[in-house]
């Protein structure tokens, strides 16, 4: 076998080797009693028929018509096309699919600057923190189009373009910007490319081609149904955001509070995308990689302020870190590149055959395509019995109730934060899940019949609610499995089901308080 042929079949292996890592960490079933992608199915099936989902809180009976804008529509309408025709499973694959496309590219990319075997070590390092954020959402469309900008915007230092190459950018920003908030990363890699070529005086028909293109890229953001505001979304979402979110919290915070190897590991994923870029930096041969200290600097910042931002540092850290690997001597190269190599594969192995740890993909028994068994079961029970409303349910289970139940039901509350005013989280739903006299006044004033709950809220507030109603002779419990819980009010035309099926109080324990 020939030198250039082995190098090729060593690249597929490897290459072949990350990916398929990735996939064992992507492929855990759909938990939908706690994801956003029930709401998300909903809106691509009503978004041409209610307008007004688009730019109100459509699903809510508490604030229908608080402003809202949808930025993430067309997720939706991309995920219900697949899901009307190859179900929960089809929409698991899609979405895998765009993650490993994504990180394919960023593969490419780091090899083309430190070679494969620097590159599959890089992903493979890198697979943890890609997989916090390994849940069916919208965002995994954010993370194919960033490293498509990514690498045409990198492809055009070594090639001649002008904007007649890279029409097609502004083009999919149009499209990005009613698909999710990430929208605002295609302007900001431009732009970022845009002051190196600026830094760089024998490079100025770059300029007026990156310039142009920019304005372009700008331009297509207003192309959303709710133009500039839908345009100043990522600036503005969090303006009015009343509910604390685990994956809005610095990794600071967090730190202190839970034990998360897959923090540290960023910890030291950042201190090495900070060493490679230093090191490339004087080693530069034309002009420094300003472009990289920029993303770098950005996605950072980003990830060190939140943590859903992490999944988006580990992804674009692959082809920064590269960077340094690439200045260096070529007479060093090919020891970095097969010692690289040596402790991917080293990686690999122990992910999937050794002891648990960080690398470890979820085992067989958690793993599978669609929707976990039995997720389904607490809807079909409320059709089945004919369960009339209103309905109080926490924030978790929001989303899945939208699916199963809408329009015969609308939520008090669901995992949108962004939909609901500051007041109503801060004044009335966390109020009413810590002190009995304000439930009974918001009980008295919605007329709840039903209570459904995610019965692993971990908020303070959800754990004492749940404790209170089930001791309450008012609520019966007459539904209960792995993830939901649900309680009729006692009164005559609740009595047939209660008679039926209500579940003794000694079922119940607490394990802590």
């Amino acid at each position: 076998m020939s030198s250039l042929a082995s190098q090729k079949w060593v690249a597929a292996v490897l290459t072949v080797g990350v990916l398929a890592l990735y996939a064992l960490f992507l492929a855990e079933p759909i938990h939908l009693a706690t994801a956003d992608l029930g709401r998300h199915l909903k809106n691509g099936e009503l978004w041409w028929q209610h307008r007004e989902l688009l730019f109100t809180n459509f699903y809510s009976y508490t604030e229908p018509t608080h402003p809202f804008i949808n930025h993430h529509w067309g997720s939706g309408a991309v995920f219900f096309l697949v899901w009307k025709l190859l179900g929960f499973q089809g929409v698991h694959l899609c979405v895998i699919a765009l993650h490993l496309g994504a990180l394919f590219i960023m593969l490419r990319c780091a090899t083309e600057r430190a070679g494969i075997g620097v590159a599959a070590l890089l992903s493979m390092l890198m697979i943890p923190i890609l997989a916090i954020r390994a849940e069916v959402r919208p965002e995994a469309l954010s993370y194919l189009f960033t490293a498509v900008f990514f690498r045409r915007l990198t492809s055009c230092r070594t090639q001649q373009c002008s904007l007649r190459h890279l029409w097609w950018l502004p083009v999919l920003e149009a499209v990005w910007v009613n698909l999710h908030s990430y929208f605002v990363l295609g302007p900001a890699l431009i732009a970022a490319f845009l002051i190196e070529a600026l830094c760089d005086t024998a490079r100025q028909a770059r300029v007026r081609t990156l310039a142009r293109l920019l304005g372009l890229t700008l331009a297509a953001t207003l192309l959303n149904p709710s133009g500039i505001n839908g345009a100043l979304v990522p600036l503005t979402m969090f303006r009015e955001y009343g509910y604390r979110l685990f994956e809005n919290q610095s990794v600071p915070f967090l730190l202190a509070r839970f034990t998360m190897p897959r923090l540290w590991l960023f910890i030291g994923v950042f201190a090495g995308l900070a060493a490679s870029l230093l090191v490339a930096w004087p080693r530069a041969r034309r002009a420094p990689p300003i472009s990289e200290a920029l993303t770098a600097l950005g996605i950072s910042a980003m990830a060190w302020g939140a943590y859903r931002n992490l999944a988006l540092f580990g992804l674009l850290a692959i082809p920064l870190m590269a960077t340094g690997v690439g200045t260096l001597p070529a007479a060093r190269r090919p020891r970095s590149e097969g010692g690289a190599a040596l402790i991917a594969v080293l990686i690999w192995c122990l992910a999937v055959f050794g002891p648990s740890s960080v690398w470890s993909p979820p085992s067989a028994a958690g793993r599978g395509l669609g929707l976990e068994p039995g997720d389904s079961a607490a809807a079909a029970f409320i059709r089945q019995e004919r369960l009339p409303g209103p309905i109080f349910n926490n924030y978790d289970i929001g989303g899945y109730l939208i699916f199963h139940l809408f329009p015969e039901h609308r939520v008090f509350v669901d995992n949108r934060p962004e939909a609901y005013s500051a007041a109503f989280f801060t004044n009335l739903y966390i109020p009413m899940q810590e002190d009995d006299a304000v439930w009974r006044k918001a009980e008295a004033q919605f007329g709840f019949n039903m209570i459904v709950f995610h019965r692993h809220d971990l908020t303070p507030w959800g754990q004492r609610f749940m404790i209170a109603r089930v001791d309450d002779p008012a609520w019966a419990p007459v539904f209960v499995d792995r993830d939901t819980l649900i309680l009729l009010k006692r009164h005559e035309r609740n009595r047939s089901a209660i008679d039926r099926f209500e579940i003794p109080r000694s079922a119940f324990h607490v394990t802590s308080r």
